[in-house]
């Protein structure tokens, strides 16, 4: 083969390349403005200082229904302060934190627990590594940025949020968030499971009324405080809700009262919350709370949490979450 035919052939070869490329880069960005909306709510942050604190704040400061948290250290008080605020608004708040973590110095798990928010302590054998926040189950921020001073101030770290727009629908976004969300119910779940109990364990003990020595028999009084729906990611409308202890039912009027001879006292605790389409969707869930009066007269609220999936059509394997909390009364008889 003579050097003009070589040539010639390797000219050939490159303009083949190329066009291979170009059509390539084409495929690809006919790809991408196909399924635009589905990209287009899908936000990358990274720090120290790249406004990821400013964007988590002003989402908080948007929820309107619920706010689900799995975070291994959350320290910030910027973001803290935006928590307190949406539960002080009625935004639902569930906190997952690691064990240890919440135990720091600057943890911002006691003042949660101060403020009444739901907050509980991972039990997994290992660390609670996670960093995800699902709001109103359509904005999602996962990634390496903690929510603290160091990942926001001096840390390389990095967050993702993506954003489940009804005007800019993208099926990508709203299925990533689903599949988080799912996530955050099962470690909810798990924990309060082993508890021993399947509640949570940060159950708040109001000031004690009354002193006296340890009583023999006992009175114990429950009454349903609340059932609240904290989130519905398109099971329904159309609700009804049921509970009993001890296998009465239990209601807004109707409170379970009973005297025990001894001091110590297992109730059994059940609900259900059932939405009526063609094939009702049915989630329930039972725990059992162990009391014992040491002296005086104790009350504890005690919330219970039942998921219910959506059985069929579009949104089905879709999830719904009521709380049911209840009020406990022991006191001493004489």
């Amino acid at each position: 083969m003579s050097k003009g035919q070589a040539g010639k052939n390797l000219r050939k070869t490159r303009t083949l390349r190329k066009r291979k490329i170009f059509i390539s880069i084409l495929i690809l960005g006919l790809f991408l403005f196909s399924y635009g909306s589905s990209f287009a709510e899908i936000r990358v942050f990274f720090s120290p200082k790249g406004g990821i604190a400013e964007e988590i704040i002003k989402q908080i400061d948007n929820a309107e229904s619920y706010i689900d948290i799995a975070m291994y250290s959350f320290t910030y008080e910027p973001i803290a302060e935006a928590i307190i605020r949406a539960k002080n608004r009625g935004v639902k708040i569930r906190i997952l934190m690691d064990k240890g973590q919440s135990q720091s110095r600057y943890s911002k798990y006691k003042s949660f627990l101060d403020n009444d928010i739901a907050i509980i302590q991972d039990r997994h054998s290992g660390i609670m590594h996670n960093k995800i926040a699902v709001i109103d189950g359509k904005v999602l921020f996962t990634g390496s940025y903690n929510w603290s001073k160091s990942a926001e101030e001096r840390n390389e770290e990095n967050l993702l949020e993506f954003i489940d727009d009804e005007e800019i629908k993208g099926e990508i976004e709203e299925e990533i968030i689903k599949i988080y969300q799912e996530r955050l119910d099962y470690l909810w779940e798990f924990n309060q499971e082993n508890t021993g109990t399947k509640s949570p364990p940060s159950l708040e003990i109001l000031p004690k009324t009354k002193t006296q020595t340890i009583a023999k028999r006992v009175r114990v009084q429950v009454s349903l405080k609340s059932a609240d729906l904290i989130y519905n990611n398109h099971v329904g409308n159309e609700w009804s809700t049921y509970s009993e202890v001890e296998g009465y039912l239990i209601s807004g009027t109707r409170r379970f009262e009973k005297v025990y001879d001894k001091p110590e006292v297992r109730l059994k605790f059940y609900a259900r919350a059932t939405e009526y389409d063609k094939i009702p969707d049915v989630g329930s869930n039972t725990c059992y709370i162990n009391l014992s009066l040491q002296d005086g007269v104790k009350t504890k609220l005690v919330s219970l949490d039942v998921i219910v999936k959506e059985n069929r059509g579009r949104y089905s394997g879709n999830t719904a979450l009521w709380r049911f909390t209840y009020r406990i009364t022991i006191e001493p008889m004489e």
